[in-house]
């Protein structure tokens, strides 16, 4: 429940990149491991022309 708590303290603060390592940590805690672990991994993803994001 503490992991909960942690991504909505996080969202409250604002701060994406203490809410990707809250969401981190609740995946990790159940088994998995996320596509990107820090904004800065998506977000130069989402701005690269030569990948093609399927959805």
């Amino acid at each position: 429940m503490d992991k909960v708590k942690n991504i909505l303290a996080s969202v409250q603060s604002k701060d994406v990149n203490l809410l990707a390592d809250s969401i981190n940590n609740l995946g990790y805690s159940l088994g998995n491991k996320l596509k990107f672990e820090a904004f800065d991994e998506f977000d130069n993803v989402m701005n690269n022309e030569d990948i093609d994001i399927i959805l």
